[in-house]
């Protein structure tokens, strides 16, 4: 009959409805759980509970010549300001340059104009990490000829700038090449964050305090430094 075709064609209206809510509800459970899962990792990557902290997602990425950005979907409403270190699940990515009410800018490590003070977690010995312009390439500067540095080692933050608290991941060392009779040693490392594919971070907002025992080298006129 029509009225039963009708109930019908009512029934399956609302069955299609009730399918698209469980859908869209398995769709934000299934995004918590990954959200959770991003977020543990973030803490067992070596998060200091302690430390004040926001998670972040990327919206987008810019890359000019030597130049690596990313923009994130929080800003000042949300507490951030500019040099507030940003991290990944395995390690600091970079730091906000630019922030406004609902959106930060972030400058990587691997940005030539980005350089974060780091050492060597075998031996607490502290150098200079610069940008190169490579997500996957960064230079150690000021790190002496003597140094005591292996391929393999893990360079942490150090603690002496302002914004970077101690003990966080930086990158591995790749390739150190020392010149007998020269200063420095010519010393590359591999970003330990994901620079290119991260989606989601986290900044945090504790300042680091300025440590008594770091040894980074000075730079001293007519030394001869690496090219």
């Amino acid at each position: 009959s029509v009225l039963s075709h009708q109930q019908l064609l009512q029934e399956n209206k609302l069955l299609k409805s009730l399918l698209l809510q469980k859908s869209v509800q398995m769709q934000q459970v299934s995004e918590l759980k990954a959200e959770n899962m991003r977020l543990l990792a973030l803490v067992e990557s070596g998060v200091n509970l302690d430390d004040n902290f926001i998670y972040a997602q990327v919206l987008s990425a810019s890359s000019q010549p030597q130049q690596h950005m990313i923009l994130l979907n929080k800003g000042l409403r949300e507490g951030i300001k500019v040099g507030y270190p940003v991290l990944d699940a395995t390690g600091v990515m970079g730091q906000v340059v630019e922030a406004s009410h609902r959106l930060s800018h972030v400058m990587l490590l691997a940005d030539n104009r980005h350089a974060v003070p780091v050492r060597v977690r075998r031996t607490q010995q502290g150098a200079i990490l610069k940008g190169m312009g490579d997500t996957q390439r960064l230079k150690v500067e000021y790190a002496a000829e003597t140094m005591d540095i292996k391929e393999g080692d893990i360079l942490e933050t150090s603690g002496a700038g302002l914004y970077f608290p101690t003990g966080y991941p930086v990158a591995k060392v790749s390739d150190i090449t020392k010149h007998t009779g020269k200063a420095f040693a010519q010393i590359y490392a591999t970003p330990l964050a994901h620079l290119d594919s991260s989606q989601h971070v986290i900044v945090l907002f504790k300042q680091a305090a300025v440590p008594v025992n770091i040894k980074v080298m000075p730079v001293l006129p007519n030394q001869d430094l690496p090219q």
